[in-house]
């Protein structure tokens, strides 16, 4: 995982830890850079995970 997406992640490294399968780690990954490569801003990602983390949302299954 790139330092890039990880620090996307980072609000949520305890749930990405939690994941116990490769495929579902790259799948997460591919799907933040697709996002930071299509110009949405990385503050941007961060700041809504850390929004959602903090509301209590459901971040759905990792």
């Amino acid at each position: 995982m790139s330092a890039r997406v990880y620090a996307v992640l980072e609000p949520v490294h305890w749930l990405l830890a939690r994941v116990n399968n490769p495929f579902v780690v790259r799948q997460i990954a591919r799907e933040v850079g697709r996002q930071l490569d299509s110009g949405i801003d990385a503050e941007r990602l961060h700041h809504r995970l850390t929004a959602r983390f903090r509301q209590g949302d459901d971040l759905g299954d990792p």
